[in-house]
């Protein structure tokens, strides 16, 4: 249909001196074809809705009329309110509207062409350009109520926040895309079905209220979007309220775990998870400035959704791909530690930062424990630039594992302090005497095996207590009564165990060394040290260490180091290597073979002599350096007296 068809049949055309207010507002120099009825806008109503209403009062069934009246391209329909190549005067002409009724309609850019925020205006505020989405996206209550508001250009925006009725943009019926070509707001030009009468689906009542501060916003009714303003914190008053909906959203993203990629694709987003930002942004907008740092914090600790770093957080809230200097301006007024750069900004946040070179000292460890620690536990909040200078922690968060560390003694320590096996102090941890850090942190730190230090110092404070006064005379070292143990473990931590019950009486010498050193038992008391008795198989979950150093291996063995030696030189034990021994095969060898140093601690006499049948033409010899064969001596000594 022509523009002249028009003036033939439904405009009126040469008559141009209507009183109405409305046309009486049009400019005189504008001439052509006009709508024989005007109608009321809408105060929330938007363009192109308002000239499809205007068609249809008109008895037009297609709003391409009007439109191509105005030099309107054949598609200017679907993106009218952002268009360029309409005469917009000649439409408020042609549509008998005031010029100001079409202006404040259209979606203008705001600012120059070098402005950082690709924003445009939109009813009374300012949006990124991005989040426009001009697609017919309507509800039924607009459709009975006969017009379509232009709250459903906004992409951010899922439902109507008086009806709760989230937006339709394809046909319930048909599935098809709606669109505007056609006059008829109700009716899906595919298949003729009325939106009006259809029972959309409509969000819960908590949805409805969380998230209607933000969508109030941004509504184009003075009257919602005023008293959604007035309710926001006073650190909010004074900015656009577009402005303060953008920091709402980019703060319910934050906080949702959506982050802020992909900002420009925000609208493309799920209902769902439309829903769930803007309520999180209303709840941060109406709790702000705290829920700034809240959220920021909340990120790193883990207490929000999602896996966003602080940093990336600190770092980009402000900084994205077309930022908004007000934006900027918005947030670090309220929260000036942001405005400090983005590492002083985590380390303001989180209250105490530190970097990588600091961890050292914070945690009172070598750089090279540092390092273990930064490739497995430590997760930076923070990263960026150099490793060293460049990657923040939290010391806050540091300082269970700094007490860890604090407490803490390598595990051969003890054993080398107390004159004990490592596998005595194993015999500890397995009677729950001793923490062992088998696990965690601790256990990656450090090569070598670590224990508690404390559970340690409570042990020898408690041996100290329990120690009493021995005649020298009655008495003997517990290293050599230990000798008199063969063929299997030393059972160090049932013994440990029984002098801090009292159940093992014991004296202390005078002076300093290893504490065994210093420990003296009464002879009365040898042969309930003979009977203690540990075995590994009765603790299947613990992690027992299968190679033993050569200290260990010669108080197995019962041997002495120039023995010790000799039994390498001669190929009787082989050599490893390195400086350890299979544990099980020198308890083997320990089970087969009885050395002369148990002989003697067993059944020698005052002379310390071996015994009868070991000495003389008759003796049972030797069958190698490491000794006798313990069958062949035990039948030989059962029941016999030292020689």
């Amino acid at each position: 249909m022509t523009c002249r068809s028009i003036t033939k049949t439904l405009l009126r055309d040469g008559d141009y001196t209507c009183r109405s207010n409305l046309c009486r507002s049009s400019r005189p120099d504008h001439s052509g074809p006009q709508v024989m009825t005007s109608v009321r806008p809408e105060v929330d109503e938007s363009l192109i809705g308002l000239v499809a209403r205007i068609a249809s009062r008109n008895w037009l069934t297609m709003v391409r009329p009007i439109l191509a009246a105005c030099g309107g391209p054949f598609h200017a329909h679907t993106n009218l309110a952002v268009m360029d190549s309409v005469d917009f005067d000649q439409l408020a002409f042609a549509c008998r509207l005031a010029p100001d009724e079409v202006d404040s309609r259209r979606y203008l850019r705001a600012g120059d062409a070098r402005s950082d925020m690709p924003g445009v205006h939109f009813h009374g505020t300012i949006i990124p350009r991005y989040d426009l989405n001009l697609r017919k996206r309507v509800t039924p209550t607009w459709l009975r109520a006969g017009y379509h508001s232009a709250l459903g250009h906004h992409g951010l925006v899922t439902h109507c926040p008086i009806s709760g009725e989230i937006l339709l943009d394809t046909c319930p019926r048909c599935e098809r895309a709606l669109n505007w070509t056609k006059s008829a707001l109700a009716i899906c030009h595919r298949c003729g079905f009325d939106l009006s009468c259809h029972d959309g689906a409509v969000v819960s009542e908590e949805e409805f209220a969380a998230t209607r501060p933000m969508i109030d916003l941004v509504h184009p009714d003075q009257a919602r979007h005023q008293t959604a303003v007035e309710a926001m914190p006073a650190q909010l008053h004074g900015f656009d309220r577009g402005l303060i909906f953008e920091a709402g959203w980019r703060m319910g993203c934050l906080i949702t775990g959506h982050g802020q990629r992909d900002r420009d694709e925000a609208k493309r987003l799920p209902v769902e998870r439309r829903l769930k930002i803007l309520a999180a942004g209303s709840s941060a907008l109406l709790n702000w400035p705290n829920s700034v740092t809240d959220a920021l914090q909340g990120v790193v600790r883990g207490t929000v959704e999602g896996d966003d770093r602080l940093a990336v957080a600190a770092r980009n809230f402000t900084n994205f791909r077309g930022q908004w200097k007000e934006l900027r301006n918005l947030v670090r007024s309220s929260v000036p530690q942001l405005e400090i750069g983005g590492l002083q900004a985590v380390k303001a946040t989180l209250g105490v930062g530190v970097n990588s070179a600091q961890l050292e000292k914070v945690l009172g460890v070598s750089q090279k424990v540092v390092g273990r620690l930064r490739e497995t536990e430590l997760q930076p909040v923070i990263k960026g630039g150099t490793t060293n200078l460049h990657e923040v922690f939290e010391a806050a968060e540091l300082a269970g594992l700094r007490q860890d560390l604090d407490d803490r003694i390598p595990f051969g320590s003890i054993a080398e302090r107390m004159n004990i096996s490592r596998h005595g102090v194993e015999q500890l941890a397995c009677l729950r005497e001793l923490t062992i850090y088998d696990t965690g942190p601790v256990r990656i730190a450090f090569r070598q095996r670590q224990a508690k230090a404390s559970d340690w110092h409570r042990i020898l404070t408690r041996l100290e207590s329990t120690s009493v006064e021995i005649e020298e005379d009655c008495s003997l070292a517990i290293g050599r009564a230990f000798r008199a143990i063969g063929g299997r473990e030393k059972p160090w931590g049932p013994l440990i165990q029984a002098m801090m019950r009292g159940e093992i009486a014991f004296s202390l010498d005078d002076g300093v060394g290893r504490f065994m050193d210093r420990v003296r038992v009464r002879r009365d008391d040898l042969d309930k040290i003979l009977n203690l008795n540990f075995q590994c198989r009765d603790y299947p979950g613990f992690t027992f260490e299968r190679r033993i150093n050569r200290r260990d291996t010669e108080e197995l063995l019962n041997l002495n180091p120039k023995s010790f030696s000799a039994a390498l030189k001669n190929g009787t034990i082989i050599a490893p290597g390195s400086s350890s021994y299979d544990r099980r095969k020198m308890l083997a060898a320990a089970a087969k073979y009885i050395s002369e140093s148990e002989i003697l601690a067993r059944w020698n006499g005052v002379d310390r002599r071996l015994p009868a049948p070991l000495r003389g033409k008759k003796r049972i010899k030797k069958i190698c350096t490491l000794g006798w064969e313990r069958a062949v001596i035990e039948v030989a000594m059962a029941g016999g007296l030292p020689g």
